[in-house]
């Protein structure tokens, strides 16, 4: 499972408001969460066209929620509890798609797994049919919002929350295929699970792992922003030398699968906030690329989300064609990637 997690403040509030409104029982999404809807698909839409430039597919199964129902698009109504058709519907790329409405009974009904609490605020692409499909799962607005009020913070959340749509979406487009892969590197590890924070997690209090992580950071960074195209090729040189070392002293024997595995959420993650990028600074008034960068690595807090943005950041530099490869059948792992486009 990956997930997405935002601010902090939802997590820490979220209770008391959620229970105000167990009881309600609406017929159709309230207006600010339907118009929210269609805003979601519309940008995701956009996405797929002008900065992925992928094709087009169908919808995956999508489930938005408010604090009493959650509402389903493109589900497999085969699948699902006691539900309601409603007369409404949203449109994405020319396909009309109704809302399906479920209402909570122990959490947030979900297929192929345990209902999900309401507390945890998740947005989250998930794996069910066998880890062969994939569904979405996010907050309306009637939710989030009043969760954002009560904390004092609701200025940026529609903003938060749209970039962490499309960045969840973005992961639809490639789980499927990913997770075979992760789940034998996590049979070879000999873990009982296996994330994008894995690596984190495990070393973090590393004292030398976080000083060659850090450097090899710096250097990346350095390179982003590089005025020229040598002073960013020395940068990366540096980094990866950096790199070179990191792997050679934490992930060899048998830790070698978990750097396999970081490799390949380092290109999931990576191309998840390129895409959660592009699509907040399209929605930014008078946006300054390296501001907003900075206020997204910040919001995101995570180490194999910062480091897959900068990655994907300079792959787009030297190879603006990078997405249809990512977005096929197979998902390159971008340090070689971006290693072969400097050669």
């Amino acid at each position: 499972m990956l997930r997405f997690i935002f601010i902090i403040f939802l997590f820490a509030i979220s209770g008391g408001i959620i229970a105000q409104n167990s009881n309600e029982n609406q017929l159709k999404p309230k207006k600010e969460d339907f118009l929210w809807i269609q805003k979601v698909l519309d940008n995701w839409n956009y996405t797929c066209l002008n900065d992925l430039k992928i094709a087009i597919k169908p919808l995956p199964w999508i489930i938005f929620y408010d604090s009493s129902s959650a509402w389903h698009l493109n589900a497999d109504q085969s699948m699902l509890p006691s539900f309601t058709k409603t007369n409404d519907s949203v449109t994405f790329a020319g396909v009309w798609y109704q809302l399906v409405r479920v209402n909570h009974q122990k959490g947030i009904w979900v297929p192929d797994r345990k209902p999900v609490p309401l507390e945890s605020v998740l947005v989250s692409t998930m794996p069910y049919a066998g880890d062969t499909k994939t569904f979405f799962i996010a907050p309306l607005p009637s939710l989030f919002h009043k969760l954002a009020q009560a904390s004092g913070q609701e200025q940026f959340v529609d903003f938060i929350f749209l970039g962490g749509n499309i960045h969840e979406l973005t992961h639809t487009r490639q789980l499927p295929f990913v997770l075979p892969q992760l789940l034998k590197l996590q049979k070879a590890s000999r873990r009982e699970s296996l994330n994008d924070n894995t690596v984190e997690n495990e070393f973090s209090k590393d004292e030398r792992y976080k000083q060659l992580f850090s450097e090899e950071n710096r250097h990346l960074w350095n390179a982003a922003f590089a005025i020229s195209v040598d002073s960013c090729r020395i940068e990366i040189e540096q980094a990866f030398k950096l790199r070179q070392i990191r792997m050679r002293e934490f992930f060899t024997g048998a830790n070698q699968p978990l750097g396999e595995a970081d490799e390949i959420f380092l290109s999931l993650e990576g191309s998840a906030m390129w895409a959660q990028y592009r699509i907040m600074f399209k929605n930014t008034p008078n946006p300054i690329s390296r501001e907003l960068l900075s206020w997204i690595v910040q919001q995101a807090g995570a180490w194999s989300q910062e480091r897959g943005l900068v990655m994907f950041l300079l792959i787009d530099k030297f190879d603006s064609n990078w997405k249809a490869l990512f977005f096929e059948n197979q998902l390159p792992n971008a340090t070689d990637y971006l290693q072969d486009l400097l050669k």
